[in-house]
């Protein structure tokens, strides 16, 4: 089954409106927040990363999605946070 752009965008839109759903995109070698923001991820959500940078970018990822885990144990309704200026500087370094 293919999508097309819209219709991936509108499954994006309906699961984070819907079901509060929270969605990253990573890209490499490419603008992924422009990119993340025509599917309708939200720009901090997005990571643009070089490949000489995988362990960096995946690490922030990483560590973006255990600060999560562990705020839901507090809080069930916590949101994710955004990438850090250091995590995406350290992500487009050669």
């Amino acid at each position: 089954m293919e999508l097309t752009h819209a219709q991936v965008k509108a499954l994006i839109e309906r699961q984070t409106s819907e079901y509060a759903w929270q969605f990253l995109y990573m890209g490499a070698d490419q603008d992924a927040v422009e990119v993340g923001q025509g599917l309708g991820i939200a720009a901090d959500h997005a990571m643009t990363w070089s490949r000489g940078s995988a362990k960096a970018a995946m690490g922030a990822t990483s560590a973006m999605v255990a600060d999560l885990r562990r705020a839901r144990v507090a809080n069930p309704a916590a949101g994710m946070r955004a990438y850090t200026e250091q995590e995406r500087a350290e992500a487009t370094a050669e």
